[in-house]
């Protein structure tokens, strides 16, 4: 008795452990069936880290944070054993500008409208950064994603939905000192 018994917990396990994976087969493929990841031959496409979708090259504009003339500086985080640390980098924000480029003139008036606010979250972000992390791959990878996700929130300031204008964030003569 007591052998039938061990038998049929062990059954009722593998029934539901089975029941579980097919269902999360299905969902995965009904939300795979939903994203649009039909790619046209010869289609050039942006790289893009962490974005809702593919954008052509043609359609990216792109956005200078600080004045093209000069590196800008920020100073990092205090960090034990090191004094005034630095990092010089320049920033760039690709922007989608829509099909036929047809928000251009969009994109560039919400740069400019919102330009201080990206500069200052921009500053505020990358001076919160230890000196001794700031120079890894790693943390590069993870400051370009963070922006892109913060500029984003700024873009979307009073819009009912996400529009994630920026598609990726350059970060170019990153220099840890």
């Amino acid at each position: 008795m007591e052998g039938k018994m061990v038998y049929t917990i062990l059954l009722v396990v593998i029934v539901v452990l089975a029941l579980s994976l097919a269902i999360s087969v299905f969902v995965l493929f009904v939300t795979l069936k939903g994203l649009n990841t039909e790619v046209k031959p010869g289609d050039q496409f942006a790289q893009i880290d962490n974005g809702p979708k593919a954008v052509p090259v043609e359609q990216i504009a792109k956005f200078e944070i600080f004045d093209e003339d000069s590196d800008p500086f920020f100073s990092l985080a205090m960090e034990e054993g090191r004094e005034d640390s630095v990092l010089i980098a320049r920033i760039t924000l690709k922007c989608d500008e829509g099909k036929n480029n047809n928000n251009a003139e969009r994109v560039a008036t919400l740069f400019d409208k919102y330009h201080s606010d990206i500069q200052e979250t921009v500053r505020m972000y990358i001076n919160d950064l230890q000196p001794s992390v700031a120079a890894t791959n790693d943390m590069q990878k993870k400051v370009k994603l963070d922006l892109k996700d913060k500029i984003n929130e700024i873009f979307d300031q009073g819009e009912k939905e996400k529009q994630y204008i920026v598609v990726d964030v350059v970060l170019s003569k990153w220099f840890v000192q």
